[in-house]
């Protein structure tokens, strides 16, 4: 879809959402973002293909909201460049939210999230593509001190128990975690926002 395009569509769904009501400039930079809880929806896209350097969080989902300004800040809210030619990005919905938190000050429980739980960010069409992190993928999942899940599968059996995170962990990749009661560490692989599995 042509980048002309997606923006005038943006700017159609916003003015629709605002009931039509005009807002000068100053407005909406001032309006302080603190949406009801639920009040902003944001419905992630399966993949997109961006035409442009930047992605930005319009171009991976469709935002609905009331207020103008909100959604004016998060479409236009940078994710990092586009993957290069080639190569693509995948990006969670969990560790959008956390973005989002971080770079605009809106929670979790003010989004009422649908659409699939990742979305593809993919520039060109070869089979064999790789993976680039965008920087919002660089989010935390996980943070030293928290005390956190790790599972621990066996065949069809999965086990889960409360351990306490050693360092800070983004999304895949492998920390050290402890039990309680002084237990030695081990290593887990990031999986999920509170979460880790266990390696063998």
């Amino acid at each position: 879809m042509p980048r002309r395009f997606l923006t005038f569509l943006h700017l159609a769904v916003a003015i629709a959402c605002a009931g039509g009501l005009p807002f000068a400039y100053s407005d909406l930079h001032s309006a302080p973002l603190d949406p009801a809880p639920g009040e902003v929806q944001i419905e992630l896209r399966q993949q997109v293909a961006p035409g442009q350097r930047e992605v930005k969080l319009g171009d991976v989902a469709i935002i609905r909201t009331r207020d103008y300004a909100t959604i004016e800040r998060l479409v236009g809210l940078p994710l990092g460049p586009a993957p290069r030619e080639g190569t693509q990005a995948v990006l969670r919905r969990e560790v959008l939210a956390r973005w989002i938190r971080s770079q605009v000050g809106i929670s979790r429980d003010q989004i009422a999230w649908s659409g699939p739980e990742q979305v593809v960010v993919r520039v060109g069409y070869r089979q064999a593509v790789t993976q680039q992190a965008l920087p919002a993928a660089t989010v935390p999942m996980v943070s030293r001190g928290d005390w956190i899940v790790l599972q621990l599968k066996s065949g069809a059996v999965e086990l889960e128990r409360r351990v306490e995170v050693m360092q800070d962990g983004v999304l895949g990749q492998v920390i050290k975690v402890r039990g309680e009661n002084g237990a030695s560490s081990v290593d887990g692989r990031v999986v999920a926002a509170g979460r880790v599995e266990a390696l063998r």
